[in-house]
């Protein structure tokens, strides 16, 4: 198209998906109980007041749409990338089981859906200084949106009340950064780059009981964590040419962000009793990635690309909040840390023909 090509793609996928909170508690003689995704803010006789994650079970299926636009603007080489999808045919479900000494005696079971879209894009800009030489710059957006849902009828001990809940997430990612990319030698070149990224994300829960005879009660983890990261992130890549048959390629990312995770939590009923627990925190998150990955041309029009990635990141985060009730006055203090240590490991192998 006047000097530009222009490119699309089409992908569907299934996506199943499942966060399952448990609380098992042993006092002795006999004498156990189980909590099974317990949807109420944490049992207050338990150190940890917050639930790890927010329980849900679904599946769904995923349509993403990809269009390109690549060419040249002078002497600068553009491409430009717009992604959007969204969520379709999806199914979810919300259980909660409470079994003293393992036999139920309370629970429900929730029915519900998966809605929600996505959308973003990025500019890269590339300018030669020279011959081997060019300065490549990247600006990246992301936008994610999804929510869970379901309602249903309180089960055993719960029996005439009736449930509904509401599941969101959403995040927002912003990149921006640019390096440099060199060629050494015949076959071989070398890229480095700096990038600033702001990560934003917000997951909010929101569940109903009805008691009947006007009677209910609403809890809502309204930021269970609101987040936001600013992050600062060093690539290094490089490619080399061992043979007219196979071309080694390798790359490192190591970074650092500063993060503020909010975890809130309000309890609300008819007779206009409540309380809210706020815990901000505050901290760091660090890692780094490293890839490994060849092309391998078997003969003309036909190439595999073997490739190995796998990489480290640690989280740590405190921070000190209290509970106030609907009177206003501060009935607990806290002190929260988090803490997770994440290691990762892929592989695969991409077949590419030439028609």
């Amino acid at each position: 198209m006047g000097g530009f090509k222009l490119g699309g793609e089409v992908q569907i996928a299934h996506r199943q998906e499942e966060n399952k909170a448990l609380y098992d508690e042993d006092f002795g003689g006999g004498s156990r109980w189980l909590w099974t995704n317990y949807p109420w803010d944490g049992l207050y006789w338990y150190e940890n007041n917050f639930p790890l994650m927010l329980p849900y079970d679904s599946q769904y299926w995923e349509a993403l749409f990809k269009g390109s636009l690549e060419g040249k603007v002078g002497p600068i080489d553009l491409e430009f990338t717009l992604r959007a999808g969204f969520p379709f045919g999806g199914e979810n479900t919300y259980e909660y089981e409470q079994a003293p000494n393992g036999t139920p005696v309370a629970g429900f079971d929730l029915k519900g859906d998966v809605t929600g879209w996505c959308i973003g894009g990025d500019v890269w800009l590339r300018y030669p200084l020279a011959e081997d030489l060019s300065l490549p710059f990247l600006v990246r957006v992301d936008y994610q949106e999804k929510t869970r849902d379901g309602d249903g009828p309180g089960l055993l001990g719960l029996t005439g009340s009736n449930y509904s809940y509401k599941n969101q997430e959403q995040s927002l990612g912003i990149t921006a950064g640019g390096g440099l990319d060199k060629k050494l030698a015949k076959g071989a070149t070398i890229a480095a780059g700096i990038y600033y990224s702001y990560l934003q994300g917000d997951n909010n829960l929101k569940l109903r009981q009805d008691l009947g005879g006007g009677a209910w009660s609403n809890y809502d983890y309204s930021d269970f964590p609101a987040s936001i990261e600013h992050q600062v992130m060093l690539r290094l890549a490089g490619e080399l040419a061992l043979s007219p048959v196979v071309t080694l390629r390798m790359g490192l990312a190591p970074f650092f962000g500063w993060v503020r995770q909010d975890f809130k939590y309000s309890y609300l009923n008819s007779a206009l009793f409540g309380y809210t627990d706020d815990v901000p925190t505050d901290g760091y998150h660090w890692g780094i990635g490293a890839s490994l990955g060849a092309t391998v041309r078997i003969y003309h029009g036909f190439a595999v690309e073997p490739f190995i990635n796998g990489g480290y990141q640690q989280l740590n985060l405190k921070g000190d909040g209290d509970s106030v009730n609907s009177s206003g006055v501060i009935t607990d203090l806290y002190d929260m840390s988090k803490d997770r240590d994440e290691w990762s490991i892929g592989g695969g192998l991409s077949v590419l023909f030439d028609l």
